[in-house]
């Protein structure tokens, strides 16, 4: 049971800490490209997801179904925010 517990709190640890990297990441990217971060939704790597900062929860996201076409915007919200 102990060993439960400590497996739980590492998985959540871990689920943290990529979440923090990842608002870090979206934080530069924003200033990048001279948007505010608090009100440009954090999107997952694979653009199934973007983080609710109000809940602080990811939750799917409803493209109207298609999911190709956010996926060509985040691309090259990417790629711009490395440039």
């Amino acid at each position: 049971m102990f060993a439960q517990k400590v497996a739980q709190e590492e998985a959540e640890e871990k689920k943290r800490r990529m979440t923090d990297e990842m608002v870090m990441l979206h934080m530069d990217r924003c200033g990048r490209l001279g948007l505010d971060s608090t009100t440009t939704p954090i999107v997952d790597p694979s653009c199934r997801f973007y983080l609710d900062a109000l809940s602080v929860t990811w939750r799917e996201i409803n493209v109207d179904g298609n999911i190709l076409e956010f996926s060509k915007l985040w691309v090259n919200y990417v790629v711009i925010g490395y440039s």
